[in-house]
C-alpha cells in the first residue's frame, strides 16, 4: 500500500510528494516518489478482515442469541401463560422495529402480495413456532428437548429447498447433516423423556418445527430482496396479532410475577425476534437455506451450557460431545461445491 503526503523543504527548496506514481523529478524542483508502507492496511485487507469478522461473526452471535431464547422462554413462561407472553414480547419487537424503519426510511414493501408474503413467512418463522414452542413449555417440554427438536430444522429444511428452491445438497453437506443430527440428539440424550406427559408438548414442537422450516424456505423464495427493517416490523405485527386472538381466545391474560415477566419480554423481543431473526435473515439472503440452517445444529448444546450457568442444570458429557459433533457437522454442511463461487454470511 502507498501514501502520499506533502512536506515543504526550508527556504521552498523544494516539495517532497509521496505518491503512487513512482519516484521522479520534475522540472520545477518538486521531487516526486512512493514509498511503500506494508504495515497499514490497504482498502482490500481491511474489506477481507470486515468480511472474515462478519463470516465468524453473524453465524456466532446468532447461534449465542437463539440458544438463549429457549432458556429465557422456559423461565418466563413458569409465571405467565404462553400466548400472553408472546403477546408482550412480538409487541413490544414491533414498536422497536415500526420505529427503526421510520427513522432510518427505509422501503416498505411495493404492493398488497409482497406484504401478503413477508406476512405469512413471518407468522410461520416467529408466530406458529413460538405459540407452538412456548405451548409445550407450559406442557413440562424441557428447554433442551424443545432445542433438539428445532435443532433438527436444517434436515427438515433441505428436505424442504430441494423441491421448492432447486438447492441439492452435496455429499459434504449430507455428511455434514447427518453428523450434526447425531451431535444434537447426544447433546440432551441424558435428558431425553418420552412419558405419555411430553406427548402434546412434543407434538406441539414439532409443530413449530414444521412452521419454521416451511417458513424458512417460504421467505427465501418469496421474500428474497425485502427490507430486513421494514419486512421484520411487518413479520412482527401479523405475529402480534395471531398471539392476541390466541390469548384474548384462550388464556386468562396476567402474570404471576412482574419482574420475571418484564425480563423475559425485554430478552425475547430485542435479542431473539429483532437481533436474532434480523440475523437469520442475513444468513438466508447471503447464502443457501440449507447452509444457513446449519447453525441450528449447534443451538441444542449452546442452550444446555447456558441453563448450565443461568439455571445450574448440570452440564453432562453428552452435551459436550454433542457440542463437538455438531460443531464438525457444520463445518463440512457450510462448504459448497467445488467451482462455485463461496459468499460469505
Amino acid at each position: 500500500m502507498y501514501y502520499s503526503f506533502r512536506y515543504r523543504l526550508p527556504m521552498a527548496l523544494s516539495t517532497v510528494d509521496m505518491e503512487p506514481s513512482g519516484a521522479h523529478l520534475r522540472n520545477s524542483g518538486n521531487v516526486r516518489f512512493s514509498v511503500p508502507v506494508p504495515w497499514l492496511p490497504g482498502p482490500e485487507s481491511a474489506a477481507r478482515v470486515r468480511s472474515i469478522l462478519i463470516v465468524a461473526g453473524v453465524p456466532t452471535v446468532f447461534v449465542l442469541a437463539w440458544s438463549s431464547a429457549y432458556v429465557v422462554g422456559d423461565l418466563g413462561v413458569r409465571s405467565t401463560p404462553p400466548f400472553t407472553l408472546l403477546l408482550a414480547r412480538f409487541g413490544l419487537a414491533a414498536v422497536c422495529m415500526l420505529v427503526i424503519a421510520f427513522v432510518t426510511k427505509a422501503a416498505w414493501p411495493r404492493g398488497g402480495r409482497a406484504l401478503a408474503h413477508i406476512a405469512v413467512a413471518g407468522v410461520l418463522v416467529q408466530g406458529v413456532q413460538f405459540l407452538a414452542v412456548y405451548t409445550g413449555f407450559k406442557l413440562g417440554v424441557p428447554a433442551a428437548i424443545s432445542s433438539l427438536v428445532i435443532g433438527m430444522n436444517p434436515l427438515l429444511t433441505v428436505l424442504l429447498a430441494r423441491p421448492t428452491l432447486g438447492e441439492r445438497p452435496a455429499p459434504k453437506q449430507l455428511w455434514g447433516f447427518l453428523l450434526g443430527a447425531t451431535g444434537v440428539v447426544l447433546a440432551v440424550a441424558k435428558g431425553l423423556d418420552f412419558s405419555e406427559q411430553y406427548l402434546a408438548g412434543i407434538a406441539l414442537t414439532v409443530l413449530g418445527l414444521l412452521a419454521l422450516s416451511g417458513g424458512t424456505v417460504y421467505q427465501k423464495r418469496f421474500c428474497p430482496e425485502m427490507d430486513l427493517r421494514t419486512g421484520t416490523a411487518v413479520q412482527l405485527v401479523a405475529s402480534t396479532v395471531l398471539a392476541a386472538v390466541c390469548a384474548f381466545t384462550f388464556e386468562d391474560v396476567h402474570t404471576d410475577n412482574f419482574g420475571v415477566f418484564a425480563f423475559s419480554v425485554g430478552w425475547l423481543a430485542l435479542v431473539n425476534s429483532i437481533l436474532a431473526f434480523t440475523l437469520l435473515f442475513v444468513m438466508i439472503r447471503r447464502g443457501e437455506v440449507g447452509r444457513s440452517s446449519t447453525m441450528f445444529f449447534l443451538v441444542p448444546s449452546v442452550t444446555a451450557m447456558i441453563a448450565s450457568v443461568t439455571l445450574r442444570e448440570p452440564l453432562s458429557w453428552y452435551a459436550v460431545g454433542g457440542f463437538v459433533l455438531a460443531a464438525a457437522g457444520v463445518l463440512l454442511a457450510a462448504q459448497r461445491r467445488k467451482g462455485r463461487s463461496t459468499q460469505g454470511v
